[in-house]
């Protein structure tokens, strides 16, 4: 039997928002606002590279910004 391992990349919203040159804050907000999938981790947000690598390529447009 062959043991298989689960080595999912987790980001944090600044890692996350250097690849998209976004602020940590524009990541956390369109990860609230369901934009961008997330995972708590210890109360952190954390973001799957693979499900960011599929949003970036389908043009990724966070939302804006409202008073």
């Amino acid at each position: 039997m062959t043991e298989t391992t689960n080595t999912t990349q987790l980001l944090s919203a600044r890692e996350l928002a250097a690849v998209l040159g976004l602020s940590p804050d524009s990541v956390r907000r369109a990860a609230k606002a369901g934009s961008i999938p997330f995972v708590k981790a210890g109360g952190v947000l954390r973001f799957n590279a693979e499900h960011v690598a599929q949003i970036t390529q389908f043009g990724f447009q966070p939302p804006r910004k409202t008073n």
